[in-house]
Formats: structure tokens, C-alpha cells, sequence
């Protein structure tokens, strides 16, 4: 197994003819004193949350000593996080959030910041596609800048054919167009790739492709199963989040944990509830500082995402460390997601499913969405959840066909009890 090319484009980022940890750990360091002091003399927010920390020369100890950032600290004082002229910014990303206030997430890039994201989809989609092979960008592409739209020139610049169809509204449409436009490989969300999967083999249809890259959400080990059967493919996870950039790290061909940006970003684990930097293997929250971002640096920033650095070299043989399946949300207490992922996809012909969870009557209902009665899923989904109820009763339907809400990507806002 080869090493990929996300090694020899961070060797090449960070001056280096091959990589070792000590020489990224330099660059890293290096990177880290640059943009700590870059954002205090530019921007007004770290210019206060520093005005009591030395940030000149900062050692290592240093740096697990800063203040952490937060979704709160984008909330109410993004615009003075922001470290550039406002003519200088060429991309204003608003997310939506769903705390006690309402306020949106907005993340400022400029075309530098951009051209980032897409130096780094130009050398990550070539670990799992190649010069010449059609790809199909089922993310949103019509809107200059966004992620699609992005990833389109990362392809184009090695040669790839990009296909920017866009979320699909239809998924016969979608798997329509992949058939007559022969795709090779398909980067979608993973629920949303299922159902086109689980329409394919309703119709006997017999497509093999390249490679599918999963993202947006979290990527049950059960789905990525039944996504390499139908397409005879290997299925590979990337983990983005806007705030970093988008683009944060991607499996090799060994698909064991995500290779990271590490050039651009650098990634910590700590105790969500000390704050302590944790030891390589231990699961705890990710946490990430932009190393190289000119509008907007994010600081030691807190995603509330759940993960850890896998211990065990990968099979490629890089020297980069590599992180272990993302698992979203650390606010969970009785039930994980992902847990009802792993369970319920790995049924057969389940493209996707609701929640309701009743704790006044200690229920929880699970809607799963198929495409056909011609199975009993409501006893198969009852065998499967049960374990994970914790004493609940169980309820379960089948909702037969596609309905408009799944036409469209929206991640499950499931509250978690």
C-alpha cells in the first residue's frame, strides 16, 4: 500500500523532502506562535481574551494553557474574531444553530482561505480517484465557494471530471444520471447514498464504481457495508467541519481512521470536563487550531465532537497520526445515535429513520424508511433497537417510498435525553 498524497503535499507544505513528527511538531509550533500573535494584533476579540497571556515565543506548554474558543464565542463576537478588512473577505458562511439563543454561526474566509480548501481537495480525493474518472458531487455545487463548488476545482485541477449535480430532490433522477453519465466515484452523504444504493438494488441494477467518498454526517461501519456490496467499491469517510474549513481529513485506502489536515490545522483531544490534553488513544472532544487561516483563525476551538488519535501505525506507512471515527455530539447521556446507526442500517433495505423519544411515558418510537413492505421490518427493527433502549418501550413502523424531507440533506436533530 502506497503513501498517500496528503503525505507528500504536507512534506511539500511544511518544507520537508519526507515526513517525521519531530519536523511536523516543529512546523506545528512554528505555526501555532504565528497565528496566536497574528490574531491578537488583528483581531479585537483575541486581543482581549490574550491581554493577560505572554504570546510571544510560545513553548508547547504554553499553547495547552490558552483559553479554549467555542460555537458561543462565534454566536456573539464573530465579527470581531475577524482579522482582515472586510473588503478582503470573499466568502460569508451562516450556519443555523438550534441553542438557547438562536444566534447563527457565521464564519468569515477570504479567497486565500478558500484556495486552501481547495489545495487540500486537489491532493485528498487522488487517495481514493485518479486523472480522467467522472465524479459525482452530490453536496451542494450550485453557489460559488460552497463545499461542492470547491471540491469541483480540487478535481479539475489533476484532471478528474466533475459532475456538481447537487443535492439530489430525486434519488431515481440521481441514480439515473450516474448510470447514463458512466461515475466513477460519488462523494454524498451517507443516508442519502444508501437510498440511491437501495434503489439501485431494487432495480437489479449491477453498477460498479471506483470508489464513494461519505460526509456530512457520521458514517455507520454498517452502512459503509452495505454501500461497498451494492457497489462492488470501497467506501471512504471524510470528516469536515465548516468552522476548520471544511476539509479536516480523509481515510486512505486501508480505511482505518482519517489521515488529517495537519498543515493547515492542528488537532487536540482533552477531557470535556478538565480540559486536560489527553494521551493518544483515549477518547475525548476534538478540539482544533487553524494554522494557516487569514480571515477568521479558530484557537484551540471546542467542536463538541467526540474522538481520539489511534495508537497503531496505519497499513499505507505514513508518519502522520491518524484519528479514529468521529463520533458527533458529547451530549448524549442514555442514548447515542450512533448506536441506532449502526443497528438499523445494517438492515437491508432501510435507507434512513426518525426518533421520538417520550420520557413521560418511557417510550421510544423509531420510524424506519424503506422501500417496499416485502420484509417485516417492524419485528427486525424491534430486535435491534431493543438493546439500546435502556428500559423503554419500543415502538416501531415502517414508512414505505421516499418523502419529500429526505429528498433534501438535513441531518437528524435528534435531542439526546
Amino acid at each position: 500500500m502506497e503513501i498517500t498524497t496528503l503525505d507528500q503535499w504536507i512534506a511539500k507544505k511544511i518544507g520537508v523532502d519526507k515526513i517525521t513528527q519531530t519536523e511536523l511538531r516543529n512546523y506545528q509550533l512554528r505555526q501555532i506562535q504565528r497565528i496566536v500573535n497574528y490574531a491578537a494584533a488583528n483581531s479585537k476579540f483575541y486581543r482581549q481574551l490574550y491581554e493577560k497571556t505572554a504570546t510571544a515565543d510560545l513553548s508547547w506548554q504554553d499553547f495547552a494553557k490558552l483559553p479554549f474558543t467555542c460555537a458561543e464565542d462565534i454566536q456573539n463576537h464573530g465579527s470581531r474574531m475577524v482579522c482582515v478588512e472586510q473588503e478582503r473577505v470573499s466568502r460569508i458562511v451562516t450556519l443555523q444553530t438550534s441553542g438557547t439563543t438562536g444566534k447563527p454561526k457565521r464564519i468569515y474566509f477570504t479567497e486565500a482561505d478558500q484556495e486552501l480548501t481547495i489545495d487540500f481537495f486537489d491532493n485528498g480525493m487522488q487517495t481514493l480517484t485518479q486523472r480522467g474518472d467522472n465524479v459525482l458531487i452530490l453536496l451542494p455545487a450550485q453557489t460559488p465557494g460552497c463545499v461542492g463548488d470547491l471540491l469541483r476545482q480540487g478535481l479539475e485541477r489533476f484532471g478528474a471530471v466533475a459532475h456538481p449535480y447537487g443535492l439530489p430532490k430525486n434519488f431515481d433522477d440521481a441514480l439515473t444520471y450516474m448510470v447514463e453519465n458512466n461515475i466513477d466515484s460519488v462523494v454524498a452523504n451517507p443516508q442519502q447514498m444508501l437510498a440511491i444504493g437501495q434503489l439501485a438494488r431494487e432495480k437489479n441494477l449491477n453498477i460498479n464504481l471506483r470508489s464513494i467518498l461519505l460526509s456530512t454526517d457520521f458514517v455507520a461501519d454498517s452502512l459503509m457495508k452495505q454501500l461497498a456490496e451494492i457497489f462492488n467499491t470501497e467506501v471512504y469517510e471524510h470528516y469536515g467541519i465548516t468552522e476548520a474549513g471544511l476539509g479536516a481529513g480523509v481515510s486512505c485506502a486501508a480505511i482505518e481512521g482519517y489521515h488529517m489536515r495537519d498543515a493547515d490545522l492542528y488537532f487536540e483531544i482533552i477531557n470535556p470536563e478538565t480540559g486536560e490534553n489527553l494521551p493518544d488513544g483515549s477518547w475525548g472532544e476534538v478540539v482544533f487550531t487553524t494554522l494557516t487561516r487569514e480571515a477568521m483563525p479558530l484557537i484551540r476551538y471546542r467542536t463538541g465532537d467526540y474522538g481520539r488519535f489511534l495508537t497503531e501505525p496505519c497499513p499505507c506507512g505514513t508518519a502522520l497520526k491518524r484519528m479514529d471515527k468521529v463520533y458527533h455530539r458529547l451530549d448524549s447521556q442514555n442514548f447515542k445515535i450512533t448506536d441506532f446507526d449502526e443497528a438499523l442500517f445494517a438492515i437491508r433495505g432501510v435507507f434512513n429513520y426518525d426518533l421520538q423519544i417520550d420520557n413521560n411515558n418511557q417510550t421510544i418510537e423509531v420510524n424506519v424508511h424503506v422501500l417496499n413492505r416485502k420484509e417485516d421490518y417492524v419485528s427486525r427493527v424491534i430486535k435491534a433497537v431493543e438493546p439500546l433502549c435502556q428500559g423503554y418501550k419500543t415502538k416501531a413502523k415502517a414508512t414505505v417510498g421516499f418523502s419529500q424531507q429526505h429528498y433534501r440533506l438535513q441531518k437528524r436533530k435528534i435531542v439526546y435525553i
